[in-house]
This record gives structure tokens, sequence and C-alpha cells, in this order.
């Protein structure tokens, strides 16, 4: 799998679309970015009938074959665990399940605030800084979301990319208890 991304400077915004095949159970992932450079996607994981079931990870590198993040989608098929991993540290963990009796996400991202409903909608991402990365929007490819994300901090790449993408995972895995 192949996705894009830009080349251009720091300050530049770049504009990627995330779009994720399979519900609940996603197996495809894909970054894209008009400007048409290379951002490279692997994907490793369990293969078989279980395998969807466990375990699956994407890792996504630079046109300089550099790690930028790994994205893990793993729980079980009624309690999606998504975490994003950027330099050997988990930096975003989003749990979706039963929290006192009721079906919630409950989000670990000690570094970066989001702000407005990721869940729902529209949402933007900001550092301890409180310096804007990212914009994501939220569109409807067939029947599953799609997210438009306008990078706003290219010296957070990793970040302002890699929370929107679990975010992305973890709406697929649960799309059928949002609607």
């Amino acid at each position: 799998m192949v996705a894009s991304g830009p080349k251009s400077s720091k300050t530049a915004t770049n504009e990627y679309q995330i779009s994720i095949e399979g519900n609940p159970y996603p197996h495809t992932l894909a970054l894209i970015n008009p400007a048409g450079d290379n951002l490279n996607i692997k994907k490793h994981g369990f293969t078989g009938p279980l395998g969807q079931l466990l375990s699956l990870k994407y890792t996504v590198y630079d046109d300089a074959n550099e790690k930028l993040f790994t994205v893990v989608d793993g729980g079980f098929s009624n309690m999606p665990r998504v975490a994003l991993i950027i330099e050997h540290e988990e930096v975003a963990v989003f749990d979706y399940g039963l929290n006192r009796l009721e079906m919630k996400c409950v989000t670990n991202i000690p570094n970066y605030t989001i702000k407005g409903n990721f869940l729902f909608g529209d949402y933007d991402i900001f550092s301890q800084r409180e310096v804007k990365l990212s914009s994501v929007i939220v569109l409807q490819c067939d029947k599953q979301s799609c997210f438009s994300i306008q990078v706003l901090d290219k010296a957070e790449l990793a970040a302002a990319i890699g929370i929107p993408t679990a975010i992305a995972l973890l709406r697929a895995r649960i799309e059928e208890h949002l609607e």
C-alpha cells in the first residue's frame, strides 16, 4: 500500500485524506496527498480467520524511509483499542467500550489536545503549546467515513497525521455503534 505526502517546508499547509476499508474490521489503510510525494505504509499483523480479532499494525514511513509512526489496532470486536506509537512511545490511546454501563470512548493523550467531537464530527489537534497541528474534516465515502486532514505544523507531522489515523481506525471499528 502506498500513500502520499508532501516535501514542503515546516510551516506550509499540507492536505491528506485517510480512507479505510473494512467495517467493523479494518483491513486496508490509505493516506493520500494530492501533491504525490510518497509515504509508505507497511501492514503487520496476524493472518487467518482470527487475525482481525487480535491485532493489526500499520507503520508509516516518510519518503526518506524513516519511520513516522505506528498505529496498533487491537482489542476485541466489541471493545476496540487503538494506540499511536511515535519513537517507541505510546503517545495516544483510544479505548471504546463499556464504561459505567454505557458505551464510551476513554482517551489518553498526555501531550496533545483534541478540540471537537472526534467520534461524531470534525475536530482540531493542538500541541501542549496550544499550537494547532492539524484540522480534520469528516467526509462520507460510500458507507464508511473518510477524513480530510489539513496539517498546519509539519514539524510535528507524525502526531498531526498519526492521531487522526488512530481515530479513523477506531471509528471504522465502532461505526455501527455510532449510527
